[in-house]
């Protein structure tokens, strides 16, 4: 095994902090924190298995090119619930489809198993930065919503809009630098487990939230 920065550990296993959260509230959750709190099991399986492959310096990418599109999957179910009035179902269902069938694709024919699926992480995150800026529009055109900070749904959005806007900013600088050193990508890595760490901490805030209303 190698030595890991305590960030990469505290990276890996935050998702077990919603997880738990959302455990605690699960009786009081809708069915679209109940949607995320799957989700949130989904995560912490998938990042314990990968953290143990990083251990053992093994290949982990080949559970990213499966978790990304079940991922999709489940956040596009969310915003079916969040924009049933403003987005048809039928177009959140082709869109959701669409991308897996994408995924599948490019893992199969250009990006394979061992490599990073950045295609797949690219489309599935402006699509998903989309469906949070629509989110966000139709909060501010109906003008229900009093407090955003006491909304669940505001919360669990913006994490949605972070994590991708970010992770797509760190995927940039990984391939625009074309010399990369072991110090550059470790800090590279080490800015994209901040934005993980954030991205699962506002997710725990909106299951608490519920618990609260």
């Amino acid at each position: 095994m190698i030595a890991v920065h305590p960030l990469f550990v505290i990276s890996a296993f935050i998702p077990i902090v919603p997880l738990g959260i959302g455990l605690y509230a699960v009786k009081g959750l809708g069915k679209d924190r109940r949607l995320l709190l799957i989700l949130m099991g989904l995560a912490f399986i998938v990042q314990f298995i990968a953290f143990l492959y990083f251990l053992n310096r093994e290949n982990n990418l080949f559970i990213y090119h499966i978790y990304m599109p079940l991922e999709f999957i489940i956040l596009g179910h969310i915003y079916k619930i969040w924009l049933i009035n403003w987005w048809k179902s039928q177009l959140l269902d082709v869109i959701i489809w669409a991308y897996v069938l994408f995924s599948a694709v490019n893992t199969f024919f250009f990006q394979k198993f061992d490599t990073v699926n950045s295609n797949a992480l690219l489309v599935g995150g402006v699509l998903l930065m989309i469906f949070s800026l629509a989110f966000f529009y139709r909060i501010l055109d109906e003008m229900k919503l009093k407090s955003l900070e006491k909304s669940p749904e505001f919360w669990i959005n913006s994490s949605i809009l972070l994590y991708y806007s970010g992770s797509i900013i760190v995927l940039g600088m990984n391939h625009l630098i074309a010399e990369k050193s072991d110090r550059l990508i470790e800090i590279i890595y080490m800015l994209h487990s901040v934005i993980n760490i954030i991205h699962y901490l506002l997710f725990g805030i909106g299951l608490w939230l519920k618990v609260k209303e």
